[in-house]
């Protein structure tokens, strides 16, 4: 799909952010010059993937493979990424790993920790159970009028 946008996309680099997450993440705080092809921004590891994705090298905001020293975060589904990242890619379904995969073998690839408001609603059961939170939420503030 990203290789298929970028002739639409006007500004390098762009961000990405997937459909199926609800987060209260400040976006404008991504937007900066990157030097890197991609900046990830990662979160605490929810409960359906405690393995997480990746950690951080100790010395910089560079990401890692996840090793047992180091903690590992999950990726949160937004990111800033260079067009040159995609642009030689070939048309068709491509996976995401593999491209982090060798951005870090070669220090590319840099990250930051968001611990705001973000979940991942990619079932209907998780979206189910975020309206459920949100709606108990809202109903205690609510004035009810006689």
């Amino acid at each position: 799909g990203l290789h298929h946008a970028l002739p639409l996309i006007d500004s390098d680099p762009f961000m990405v952010v997937n459909a199926d997450i609800w987060t209260d993440y400040p976006f404008a705080r991504l937007l900066y010059q990157l030097e890197l092809p991609a900046r990830l921004v990662m979160v605490n590891n929810p409960a359906q993937h405690q393995g997480g994705d990746f950690g951080f090298d100790d010395r910089t905001s560079l990401l890692c493979n996840p090793d047992f020293d180091s903690p590992s975060y999950t990726f949160s589904g937004i990111a800033l990424y260079q067009k040159k990242l995609f642009q030689d890619m070939t048309a068709g379904h491509r996976a995401l790993a593999p491209i982090f995969q060798h951005l870090i073998s070669n220090y590319q690839l840099e990250g930051e920790i968001y611990s705001g408001q973000w979940q991942d609603i990619g079932t209907p059961e998780r979206l189910a159970q975020l309206n459920d939170e949100n709606l108990h939420a809202t109903a205690g503030k609510r004035k009810i009028k006689k």
